[in-house]
């Protein structure tokens, strides 16, 4: 760390007065304010010699892009030849050695954990995803070698690696730990431009990139990156106030605007509000009681849906995980996502993403209105009806319920028993796991909430089956009874509360036995079937009506009293002005007066 800082000073790096680095088991280094006589105003500044910037890769590799970057990297760290620019004067190799010396050798990142470790992380979206990101990483390395000419010289020394690229469906996840992550965490590529090198280059910058537009907003792609040395050995604290500048030499400064910094405090970055999930994939650690902390929920549509809400329900807010976070890191070209007004169904082919959190229920709000629109059926005028409205909370209700229960999986502790598991990245995983649980609890509990004040609010549109069983007598002693005078069983099951809805909808239109505490049903359903009265399909009898009818009515002579053309309209209108809770043993509740 001497070696750096000496280093820093002579390459003009500007540190403030009355600090210090200390290392930190499980930190890493730790900036601390020691002195309370020099510090007032912390401000570092980094010039643009002392950064490592696409311009270097470009003098490298002739080209700039974040990839050849990485690139640039592994060189620095594993190549034990020069590396010249500037008509060979310079030699970044040796120039940059003190900052490359006090980079972590094994970043922490679950994309290096080994499978043990890895199933930690069982059933969560940051374990789902790992062999998906390697492969990308992988890739990406993969088209580079393909397209550079420098980088093609080497191809004979990084063969194996680009046979396994070509086999990586064939492999399982414990060889791809063995056969090429091991040498990325024991430090020991065959090659500076080996896939190992470049994944343990690309996990320093995503853990320590900046974006480079912050010192060049006119002449930079908006997703180029640079590392500052000494400047990123600063931790992140969500609380932290900073400002990001430059000047006109594009120098890098950072200034700390917390007011009241005491000697001991550690003096802290802001990298911006962010989840655990995104630390540990990122940054390699979490926060206990991180109130930016965030479930992510993907959902991907048919692109002729997104198309309807986009012309339609415009109101729906749709975002991408762009809307949340610049990936700078994993992300060559700047990014085609329109805005809002102008984006199209393919801005979306790779899903909608909403990140739910316990202090803010915005995206839940939003959520609902996706699952609000797909409950909506056609013969529904309003697109919001308390029906579609009611639905679809039970349909978001389950799917968290099911997201929840998955991620309760208990860990197995008999497999990949020959790897040893960290006690730290034990820590990450439990913490995550955790707070991925409570946020999805939160989510569930808010959605009880408004279905509860829903329930309340459109008490008078809402009828439960037992309502009808407390009131209409007649349908409980005389008229469903009838139905099965000719059964031999003892007893008559009924599947469900909507299978009853179905039945007694079907024998008051037979019998024409609208009680007066109904009639506002009867109406209902007379304009249900006069709007659908030039619908020949609405109500041509199915396959559906067939099931049901031949379920309750078996009887080969079929000397039933309840018609099957009725039968039909009663399964539509129930099906139609419906909604099934998941909170009550899948009771159906029947919303008249919905349009």
């Amino acid at each position: 760390m001497e070696e750096l800082l000496r280093w820093g000073q002579e390459n003009g790096i500007q540190l403030p007065k009355g600090i210090e680095f200390i290392k930190d088991g499980k930190k890493g280094f730790t900036c601390i304010y020691s002195n309370p006589q020099d510090l007032q105003t912390p401000r570092f500044i980094a010039p643009l010699n002392a950064l490592i910037i696409g311009e270097l890769a470009e003098k490298v590799f002739g080209t700039k892009n974040n990839g050849l970057l990485k690139f640039l990297l592994a060189k620095l760290k594993y190549d034990s030849n020069p590396t010249l620019i500037d008509n060979n004067t310079l030699d970044l190799q040796k120039k940059f050695a003190p900052y490359i010396n006090v980079l972590p050798t094994v970043p922490d990142s679950p994309l290096i954990w080994n499978p043990r470790e890895i199933n930690l992380l069982k059933n969560t979206n940051l374990g789902n995803s790992i062999r998906e990101r390697l492969y990308a990483i992988f890739e990406q390395w993969h088209n580079l070698i393909e397209n550079n000419i420098f980088l093609q010289s080497f191809k004979l020394n990084i063969g194996n690696d680009l046979e396994l690229f070509n086999q990586w469906d064939e492999l399982s996840m414990q060889q791809i730990y063995d056969e090429i992550i091991l040498k990325t965490v024991n430090s020991t590529p065959t090659h500076w431009c080996s896939f190992s090198a470049y994944l343990w280059s690309h996990l320093i910058f995503t853990s320590r990139a900046f974006p480079e537009y912050l010192i060049n907003p006119k002449n930079c792609d908006e997703y180029s990156i640079m590392l500052l040395p000494i400047i990123d050995l600063l931790n992140h604290n969500y609380t932290s106030r900073v400002e990001w500048s430059t000047n006109n030499n594009r120098s890098f400064i950072l200034t700390l605007l917390n007011d009241n910094i005491e000697q001991g405090d550690e003096l802290f970055n802001n990298y911006g509000p962010k989840g655990n999930e995104e630390l540990l994939n990122g940054y390699g650690f979490v926060l206990e009681d991180n109130i930016c902390d965030s479930v992510t929920l993907k959902i991907k549509l048919p692109l002729p849906v997104i198309e309807n809400i986009l012309k339609n329900e415009p109101s729906i807010s749709l975002p991408t995980i762009d809307d949340y976070t610049t990936y700078a890191f994993e992300v060559d070209q700047k990014s085609n996502l329109a805005d809002d007004k102008t984006r199209t169904a393919e801005n979306y082919k790779d899903g909608i993403t909403y990140l739910l959190n316990t202090s803010n229920d915005t995206s839940l709000t939003s959520l609902l209105q996706v699952f609000t629109f797909l409950s909506k059926h056609d013969s529904e005028i309003v697109s919001f009806s308390i029906r579609a409205r009611l639905d679809g909370l039970q349909g978001l209700r389950n799917a968290l319920q099911n997201k929840l229960h998955i991620l309760k999986y208990k860990v197995p502790d008999h497999e990949y028993l020959q790897y040893e598991i960290d006690e730290y990245r034990s820590y990450c995983s439990k913490i995550y796991r955790e707070s991925q649980i409570k946020i999805l609890k939160h989510s569930i509990n808010v959605l009880k909430n408004w279905e509860k004040q829903w329930l309340k609010e459109f008490k008078p549109q809402l009828l439960t089956m037992d309502k009808i069983l407390k009131y209409d007598t007649g349908f409980v002693e005389t008229e469903l009874p009838a139905c099965f005078a000719d059964n031999t069983s003892d007893d008559i099951s009924f599947d469900s509360t909507f299978d009853l809805f179905v039945l007694w909808i079907a024998i008051k239109i037979q019998n024409h036995s609208f009680i007066e505490k109904y009639k506002s049903v009867q109406s209902d359903l007379e304009s249900y079937i006069a709007r659908h009265s030039n619908n020949e399909k609405k109500f041509t009898i199915n396959e559906d009506t067939v099931s049901f009818y031949n379920t309750y009515f078996p009887q080969k002579d079929k000397q039933n009293k309840i018609k099957i053309e009725n039968i039909h309209v009663a399964l539509n209108y129930v099906r139609d002005n419906s909604f099934t809770r998941s909170s009550k043993l899948q009771e159906t509740i029947l919303v008249t007066s919905n349009k």
